[in-house]
């Protein structure tokens, strides 16, 4: 995982700042991977280019959650609509979009 996810992040900076000279793109632990971008086009790219390198996501588990910018374009893997959601729960913290 870790490989993949360093090939793809290397390529191309689709991160969100990260203090003044780092970038954050993504948080991973063990088979769960939180993608994090600024812009609904990074999150697609990435998303697809994760799936074009082999992972296998599943679409019922994968969730996305939009804090700013709300777009009406919806993140599609596979012809399949990704659920919106307004809050999740990642390593026993419960994350939501108003904090």
């Amino acid at each position: 995982m870790d490989d993949i996810m360093n090939n793809l992040s290397s390529r191309r900076r689709r991160a969100v700042q990260w203090g003044l000279n780092a970038r954050l793109e993504s948080l991973e632990y063990a088979d769960d991977v939180c993608l994090l971008a600024h812009k609904f086009s990074d999150i697609n790219a990435k998303l697809h280019d994760l799936h074009n390198a082999g992972l296998e996501i599943s679409k019922h588990k994968t969730k996305e959650m939009r804090i700013y910018n709300r777009v009406d374009s919806a993140l599609i893997l596979e012809g399949e609509v990704i659920e919106a959601t307004n809050e999740f729960t990642y390593l026993g913290s419960i994350i939501s979009v108003n904090g």
